[in-house]
């Protein structure tokens, strides 16, 4: 479920808003790699949502050294679950070592994670000469994120190993024998970020002959 819907405002000659909102929802995304059948563990996206509004404004022909202004602003957040089933299985022999129960770890993990985005990016255009361009722009934005995780733990008795008359035999219970309520755990594996960052760039082109042209190109980002 893709939306995108844009609208353009002319402000004046040579002026313009456009203003653009974009969304987007997924459900139950899978991974091929954990496709069925599966060996270790199944792995999903219960959803995956986006939401982004931005606005742009642009001029032209400002003034004879400034051929064209843009400023974009926009906000967006990304909200998306990852879920994972964890499956673990391990022989606990007893005090004679037989019989050997097999008992099974059934892990639940369910993981939300949430990432909002401002931003602005400005770009210009500028003649200072007839022959002579330069591109300057700057970016600024911020991400924040958070994570909330979701650990259920259920431990089962699923069979055993027996000593039979001809040897080691195995016994597979009709149903899981759960042992006790599920244990249930809120780990911070990712702690909660905020991180920052501007770029700014500069390209300045003179064209010396026709064919030949002599840019210069100067970048930071922090």
């Amino acid at each position: 479920n893709f939306v995108n819907a844009s609208s353009l405002i002319k402000l004046a000659d040579r002026r313009t808003l456009r203003i653009r909102y974009q969304s987007r929802r997924m459900t139950n995304v899978g991974f091929p790699d954990f496709s069925q059948p599966y060996f270790f563990n199944d792995s999903s996206l219960p959803h995956s949502n986006l939401d982004k509004i931005s606005a742009r404004y642009e001029a032209r022909a400002i003034t004879p050294w400034l051929a064209n202004l843009s400023v974009t602003g926009y906000y967006q957040r990304q909200d998306r679950t990852l879920e994972n089933f964890f499956p673990v299985q391990f022989p606990v022999p007893s005090a004679t070592f037989f019989p050997i129960s097999v008992f099974r770890l059934n892990v639940h993990s369910l993981t939300e994670q949430q990432v909002w985005t401002p931003g602005v990016d400005v770009q210009a255009v500028l003649t200072p000469l007839r022959k002579h361009l330069v591109t300057t722009g700057l970016t600024v934005y911020r991400d924040r994120s958070e994570d909330n995780r979701l650990t259920e733990t259920t431990t089962s008795i699923i069979g055993q190993a027996v000593l039979g008359a001809r040897g080691p035999a195995a016994v597979v219970f009709p149903q899981p024998q759960v042992l006790g309520p599920a244990s249930i755990s809120r780990p911070v594996r990712v702690p909660n970020a905020t991180f920052r960052d501007v770029g700014f760039f500069a390209q300045d082109e003179w064209k010396l002959q026709p064919r030949l042209q002599l840019p210069f190109v100067l970048g930071e980002e922090a």
